[in-house]
């Protein structure tokens, strides 16, 4: 007889946790590329957690490149967000943050389209 016991290996899951939305007032739904952002961390730190897992602390930074228009930030100006004691289950790789764009009137842009950042959880 076959185990029909669901995997637990966490590679084979992905989970949203939250998303980081930025707002623009204007009605123009022409949002810049990922490619048009700069996304970077800042107060990295990893603690142990209870079975194995992990207590992540990090800011999250965005900003448009140089030459870019600001209008897309809004009118909240939001650049960063901070994260504290998230907790990482244990045998998870890397985290991806992603930051979404939308308008004032609700329209989002994709998440395949929106700029992200990506962090390798140390191993154990």
């Amino acid at each position: 007889m076959k185990d029909k016991t669901p995997s637990r290996d966490p590679s084979e899951y992905y989970a949203v946790l939250g998303y980081i939305r930025v707002y623009t007032s204007s009605k123009n739904t022409d949002f810049p590329p990922s490619a048009s952002w700069i996304v970077n961390s800042h107060y990295v730190q990893f603690t142990s957690g209870p079975q194995g897992s992990k207590n992540l602390s990090i800011k999250i930074i965005w900003q448009l490149k140089e030459g870019a228009d600001q209008e897309y930030l809004g009118v909240a100006k939001v650049e960063c967000f901070y994260i504290s004691e998230l907790v990482v289950p244990s045998g998870t790789s890397s985290l991806k943050f992603i930051i979404q764009v939308c308008s004032a009137d609700g329209a989002s842009q994709k998440l395949e389209d929106s700029p992200s950042f990506t962090l390798k959880v140390p191993a154990s």
